[in-house]
């Protein structure tokens, strides 16, 4: 149980670093957010805010070589909604407009780093099973997931990746990522989506999928259950102290942090 956020947000752009030096981009609170925190290990001080206001995006690499792919943002009075396919590099200090992705989308997954990325599924608004790679200077369109989901916990790198649960529904399965293409995995033990992952921290030997919600949305259907992957199965972790509905993660199997989110009583700074 660390430190809070300086704002409280839910689906924020997926939390990327590790434990001790972790980095959270946008959300929203239900206002759309463009403010980035930064975490040292004991305390949340404000980044350089992200170019746009965005939220359910994908954050991919560590505090000071991150990579912010896609989501959706909104117009000042937070009428007009757009998903867009920006990419935006952070280098600790500011941001750099990166090549766009191929799809617009939110709620998708991401893998790797910096310089060798790997964006999947997501919604469009409708599910997609759409991956693409990033080779460090432009994405190309590669194999597509046998099932399109989004809001799924995804952890892992550009040519080994895990992508688990998720909507449409309450899925359970989970697909493997090698590089090439996807293969259907084992199933999660709980069933459920707006679920949170390592991300590019993560690897597909060693996956977290903690938090989320089962339909239809209430209170009583947030989740507090952490699961682990090795590369083969899903077995049950330690449970979060709160239940909690698309939290940002980072960090590695054995050493992760979960911060902000929907809980059952509102938008979580924790």
């Amino acid at each position: 149980d660390g430190n809070n956020l300086n704002i409280g947000r839910q689906s924020a752009n997926t939390m990327t670093g590790t434990s001790n030096a972790a980095i959270i981009v946008g959300g929203r609170t239900p206002t759309y957010l463009n403010d980035v925190e930064e975490f040292d290990g004991t305390a949340w001080s404000i980044g350089y805010k992200y170019p746009i206001k965005n939220q359910s995006g994908a954050s991919l690499g560590s505090q000071n070589s991150a990579m912010q792919a896609s989501g959706r943002t909104d117009d000042s009075d937070g009428h007009n909604v757009a998903f867009v396919n920006t990419c935006s590099i952070y280098c600790g200090g500011t941001w750099s407009v990166g090549s766009s992705l191929n799809t617009s989308r939110i709620h998708l997954g991401g893998g790797g780093t910096q310089n060798a990325a790997l964006a999947f599924g997501g919604a469009t608004p409708s599910y997609s099973n759409t991956t693409e790679e990033y080779n460090g200077s432009t994405w190309s369109t590669v194999n597509t997931l046998n099932s399109a989901r989004g809001n799924a916990s995804s952890n892992g790198t550009a040519t080994a990746a895990v992508y688990a649960g998720g909507g449409p529904g309450k899925k359970t399965d989970s697909e493997d990522w090698d590089g090439s293409s996807w293969t259907t995995g084992n199933t999660l033990i709980f069933g459920r989506r707006r679920i949170t992952g390592l991300g590019g921290t993560g690897s597909q030997n060693a996956g977290l999928a903690w938090a989320g919600y089962a339909p239809p949305t209430s209170p009583s259907n947030f989740v507090n259950c952490v699961e682990e992957y090795n590369g083969t199965s899903w077995s049950a972790g330690g449970g979060l102290i709160t239940k909690n509905s698309k939290p940002g993660g980072a960090g590695t199997q054995n050493a992760a942090i979960s911060m902000g989110g929907q809980t059952p009583a509102g938008i979580s700074t924790t």
